[in-house]
């Protein structure tokens, strides 16, 4: 009798260790399931080994990260136009054309956060050679970031709440927007990819910084305590969009050489005309949320 209630007692135990073993794996990797994503809103998944910025996006550490389309109309009202072949549908959004499409994904390290984008643009067109003048006048990209996700104006939440990145095709210079153009050249690293034009690939390391981080200088070294440590579960505002210049002035009197064609963004933003829909430099409200998991 003592021997039939030993082992009892044993597979007992071990039953109970092997539920509660389970119990916790399953906890552990539905963590990011826990995540309810909103319009727009996405997950950036961790690099064990980040990306070589060569603008070839071959890396094994994009293989997991989602693409993120970018196909809002943020701009067209005159002088402004659509893509050709396009047409905004009830969200604001406007389908992929030859003239233009674009889409994003993002991986994260500790340190920093890396994009890699696709976009095909079948005019390529840079008018504005100064990079501090007007860099959106000029075919770019733009990145949009909010660390913190707290929303508000520029100089909310601190100080230097947002950072509204324009990136020229030079594949060198960054132009900050903070009511006067920063150049930000420090921020980021990033290589273009030309061989397949009209299709463009940027690859793009980002430094992420908080509020504390000067708003209209860049240092040489980065200030202390400005540099943000990423962690498993951030939540960070952030927004992708494309400035696309089709060099079509000369068909509108009222554009002028410089002006672009198009705008177009990555999150859904509110409003019926273009100056209600082109806020993202102003204030980050709108961007949406991307979350950093593992």
């Amino acid at each position: 009798m003592k021997k039939v209630l030993y082992f009892l007692v044993i597979i007992f135990t071990m039953c109970s260790t092997v539920c509660k073993d389970k119990d916790n794996t399953d906890d552990t990797s539905n963590d990011d399931e826990s995540i309810t994503l909103g319009r727009d809103d996405f997950k950036a998944y961790f690099a064990e080994t980040p990306p070589v910025i060569d603008g070839n996006g071959n890396d094994a550490a994009w293989a997991k990260a989602e693409w993120q389309d970018i196909k809002y109309a943020w701009m067209y009202q005159s002088p402004k136009s659509l893509p050709t072949g396009a047409a905004v549908d009830s969200n604001g959004a406007i389908p992929k054309t030859a003239d233009f499409s674009g889409r994003f994904k993002v991986v994260w390290t500790t340190d920093r956060l890396y994009i890699l984008a696709e976009i095909i643009d079948d005019i390529k067109y840079c008018p504005i050679t100064d990079k501090n003048q007007s860099p959106e006048k000029n075919d770019c990209l733009e990145l949009f970031i909010d660390e913190n996700a707290s929303g508000g104006a520029r100089t909310s939440d601190g100080g230097n709440n947002f950072f509204t990145y324009h990136m020229n095709f030079d594949g060198t210079n960054v132009v900050d927007y903070t009511g006067q153009n920063v150049l930000r050249n420090t921020h980021l690293w990033y290589k273009i990819n030309e061989t397949a034009a009209p299709l463009y690939v940027w690859e793009i390391e980002m430094k992420v910084f908080n509020s504390s981080y000067p708003l209209n200088t860049t240092p040489a070294v980065d200030p202390a305590n400005t540099l943000v440590t990423l962690t498993e579960g951030k939540k960070i505002g952030f927004a992708a969009a494309y400035c696309d210049n089709d060099n079509n002035a000369h068909s509108n009197s009222s554009a002028q050489i410089g002006d672009r064609d198009h705008f177009i963004g990555s999150m859904f933003v509110k409003g019926s005309t273009d100056n209600e829909r082109n806020v993202a430099y102003q204030n980050s409200d709108q961007y949406a949320k991307m979350y950093l998991v593992k």
